[in-house]
């Protein structure tokens, strides 16, 4: 039995739209296995930022609680001994990449200046942030790989309350723990730290700026 042109052609066009049905099949498979991973990758960065910004603020109060004053502080005129050679300029991350810290536009230090400023609470557009500690992530916790992770941890007496001067009853700060990457992604956690003089320091409010 013969088949003609016509009858092979009828029977190839099904075979072709299965092919084609098969070949959009796959295509949208890895589309989405391609966006699963991105949102995947951008969420574990999202959370190992967090983790470090929260490290960055628990290694400065734990500074803060060794220190019989936090007047210098606050003043600025006192750092921690982490910090990463001057504050300015842009820091190189062991991971690769730079971060700009001060001063220029997009550095860590003009991104908080616009939050201050654009405040809508006035008693934080009053608060004078001074830096601390700013060092790679890398100096703050060991760990198996370098990271492309910078912390600056600011520090800011709060108003209304002493921080600092030992004939003071109590004293109160706001810490604010910046963790940004060199692609200009950042995650930050505040907090409200006070102490009576000879106490331990209690955390009195603990937040995630967004």
């Amino acid at each position: 039995m013969t088949v003609d042109g016509g009858e092979r052609g009828s029977a190839l066009l099904p075979v072709m739209l299965v092919m084609f049905l098969f070949a959009a099949i796959v295509f949208g498979a890895a589309a989405v296995v391609r966006v699963d991973a991105m949102v995947a990758g951008h969420f574990r960065q999202a959370a190992e930022a967090r983790y470090a910004a929260e490290a960055g603020l628990e290694v400065v109060l734990a500074e803060l609680n060794a220190l019989t004053t936090w007047a210098p502080v606050v003043s600025g005129s006192r750092h921690s001994p982490l910090v990463d050679g001057s504050f300015g300029g842009r820091k190189t991350l062991p991971g690769g990449g730079t971060v700009s810290v001060c001063c220029g536009n997009g550095s860590v230090a003009d991104r908080l200046s616009i939050d201050t400023r654009l405040s809508l609470l006035p008693a934080r557009r009053g608060l004078e942030w001074k830096p601390y500690l700013w060092a790679p992530f890398d100096r703050l916790a060991s760990g198996d790989h370098s990271t492309r992770l910078y912390i600056a941890v600011w520090v800011a007496g709060e108003e209304g309350v002493s921080a600092g001067g030992e004939s003071d009853e109590t004293e109160a700060v706001m810490v604010r723990s910046d963790a940004v990457d060199p692609g200009g992604r950042r995650r930050t956690i505040e907090a409200l730290a006070h102490r009576r003089l000879g106490a331990a320091i209690r955390v009195q409010a603990w937040r995630e700026v967004r």
